[in-house]
């Protein structure tokens, strides 16, 4: 996203009266698929992260909510030094460029993932007061997200018009996913839990990137982790990984879960997943489409890779996998190579 020069120039403003030191520089940093801005700050003796999000859409806002109720849980976020709504200014503490991502291997990832499990079980202990401002991830919210997935992956990018039969088989999928989705426990979901939004920190992972965060399905911020977008493991490790993390929750007899069998479990964890990368290929696509951020549709493989997978897995599912592999995955491939991609190396476990 190009930076507004008069936004930049007011940003900069803001820093110094702060007074926290000589502005020295402000960088442009990479920022996530939203709408905020990302910049590192450099004054006299310390580095900072400031952050502009668009006004209207109260993202700090929430992010402050937010990170309130983590401090009070003691799950390590940002400091927030200074914000002004106004013009939707934030400066956070600076935690480096060190994110999960950059860390995770074969050799230290089961030592990593049951680590940062505390995290989700620790969301489970938000009373329903403390996030009833969240907004409800409800049938409506549900269906919005996968018509991304129609609208911009189906019809946009890949230029697909669905026959009548074709669209009862979407359709049919759909809301096969939200009801099973709306089975499920609700609780706070980060919405974003993967290895892009956990920064290692002071000997610590910090959660970052919650200003999203609703009222969910328990299995969905567990899925994200999992089954994350930016790298991916053998099945069977992921299924152990589920396993070890019900194991723990269901210790406690009134846990969201503690009365449902494994497999059920494991099944909502997988369809759920399958929800939400649905949702994702409409995002990244849309975003090479609308905001030229083409860099995300080198992930898009892996993608639509897990939700093969998974719609291989389920005979509910049986239509819609015959559709994804006989009318969408050759159609995939080509458009893939007609773009020139960065190599995605994210997936290569060392």
């Amino acid at each position: 996203m190009k930076v507004d020069t008069n936004l930049f120039e007011s940003l900069s403003r803001w820093i110094k009266r702060l007074d926290l030191g000589e502005l020295k520089a402000i960088e442009k940093l990479v920022g996530d698929a939203s709408t905020r801005q990302y910049f590192r700050v450099q004054l006299s003796d310390n580095s900072y992260v400031a952050v502009i999000a668009p006004k209207e859409s109260l993202m700090n806002t929430a992010f402050v909510q937010i990170q309130k109720l983590f401090l009070n849980m003691h799950v390590p976020v940002p400091e927030i030094i200074s914000e002004d709504k106004t013009q939707g200014f934030m400066l956070q503490e600076d935690l480096g460029d060190t994110m999960m991502l950059n860390r995770l291997t074969s050799k230290n990832v089961d030592a990593i993932y049951p680590e940062v499990f505390d995290y989700l079980l620790t969301f489970l202990q938000l009373a329903p007061s403390t996030i009833a401002d969240l907004p409800l991830y409800d049938e409506a919210f549900f269906r919005r997200e996968m018509d991304q997935f129609d609208k911009h992956f189906l019809s946009g990018w890949l230029g697909l018009e669905l026959n009548a039969n074709e669209l009862i088989i979407v359709e049919k999928a759909k809301t096969f996913l939200i009801e099973k989705a709306l089975e499920q426990p609700y609780g706070f979901v980060h919405r974003d839990f993967h290895s892009r939004n956990m920064m290692f920190n002071d000997n610590r992972w910090v959660v970052i990137d919650f200003q999203d965060a609703v009222q969910g399905p328990l299995t969905y911020d567990l899925v994200s982790l999992l089954k994350d977008c930016y790298i991916d493991w053998p099945d069977e490790q992921v299924e152990q990984w589920v396993k070890t993390y019900y194991d723990r929750l269901v210790q406690n007899p009134k846990a969201p879960f503690a009365n449902w069998p494994y497999r059920e479990f494991l099944t909502q964890f997988h369809l759920m997943g399958l929800q939400r990368h649905l949702k994702v290929l409409g995002i990244f696509t849309r975003l090479a489409m609308q905001d030229q951020k083409t860099n995300y549709l080198q992930y898009l493989p892996r993608v639509f890779q897990y939700i093969l997978s998974v719609t291989g897995r389920y005979e509910a599912m049986a239509d819609f996998n015959a559709f994804l592999l006989t009318k969408v995955a050759a159609l995939v491939e080509q458009k893939l190579a007609s773009h020139s991609l960065p190599s995605d190396d994210s997936g290569v476990h060392s």
